[in-house]
């Protein structure tokens, strides 16, 4: 076990490995029936993608780059698991061969609903915030969050979205 200091209410964290757990095969499996549906209009597809679109474009004025801190742990799973269901069944583009009940089902399953044993050698069954760190899900529940979010301001405020703009959070691993 690993543990980390950059919490000030938590000074200790614990990191605790989910490959072992029952749910990790089916984690991975989700995320590679999910990945394909994340919305990415605004995010390249590599560096050197990014690279040619500076190229092109030739931005002038300001370039700003922002960074989302440790979004994937701290995401709220609830409205991310709604972005995710309303991405794949409301959006009238997607076809998804599992049911919306079973989908939203299995991805609590695997986000909320891991038991493991803590440092204290107790049993814990529930995750509230974030998905947990070395989750086949969470670089894919980041970047859908994220690309959930900027299609929603952006479509309801044309205004709001800069000449260029690029996301490029995390590659799925």
């Amino acid at each position: 076990m690993l543990k980390h200091t950059h919490k000030r209410d938590q000074p200790l964290c614990p990191f605790i490995s989910q490959v072992p757990l029952v749910n990790h095969k089916l984690a991975k499996r989700l995320r590679a029936l999910i990945s394909p549906f994340t919305p990415s209009p605004f995010s390249p597809k590599s560096n050197g993608e990014f690279l040619d679109i500076i190229e092109t474009t030739r931005p002038s004025g300001i370039i700003a780059s922002m960074d989302v801190e440790s979004l994937f742990t701290n995401a709220p799973l609830d409205e991310t698991i709604n972005f995710i269901c309303n991405g794949l069944y409301h959006s009238g583009e997607t076809q998804f061969s599992i049911s919306e009940d079973v989908l939203c089902r299995l991805l609590q399953a695997c986000t909320k609903e891991i038991t493991f044993y803590g440092p204290d050698k107790n049993m814990w069954i529930v995750q509230t915030v974030g998905v947990a760190m070395g989750s086949p899900l969470g670089v894919m529940f980041a970047n859908f969050r994220m690309g959930s979010i900027e299609e929603r301001i952006f479509t309801q405020h044309p205004k709001l979205k800069p000449y260029n703009f690029c996301r490029r959070y995390l590659c799925q691993g």
